[in-house]
């Protein structure tokens, strides 16, 4: 019998604990400085691709440089702007106005 409470018990706290987390998870409300914001994730994902571009480009010979790296194809840019103007629009405002990777010198 008392083995069967402390069960219920811990059953109980389990249930508060996952009830409290979800309704957390829910809220939808997230620090501005949270790496999971859209605005941030958008931010981190544009400056690794374009730090892959320059890597790659610094790879095959080119001078990353002298050479902005497009992120997003023309074809599928202009695809994305066909589709959804406004979707585009709050991706390149988010990324900072364009698709383009900014050059960067080096020392």
């Amino acid at each position: 019998m008392r083995s069967r409470l402390i069960l219920q018990l811990i059953s109980l706290v389990v249930v508060v604990i996952l009830t409290f987390m979800g309704a957390r998870a829910c809220s939808g409300v997230a620090k501005s400085s949270s790496p999971l914001t859209p605005l941030n994730v958008a931010r981190n994902g544009f400056s690794r691709l374009c730090a892959n571009a320059q890597a790659t480009a610094a790879a095959g010979g080119a001078d990353p440089a002298n050479t902005p790296a497009t992120v997003v194809s023309p074809s599928e840019l202009q695809q994305l702007q066909a589709s959804d103007p406004g979707g585009l629009a709050a991706v390149q405002k988010a990324v900072g106005g364009s698709l383009v990777c900014p050059t960067t010198t080096t020392p």
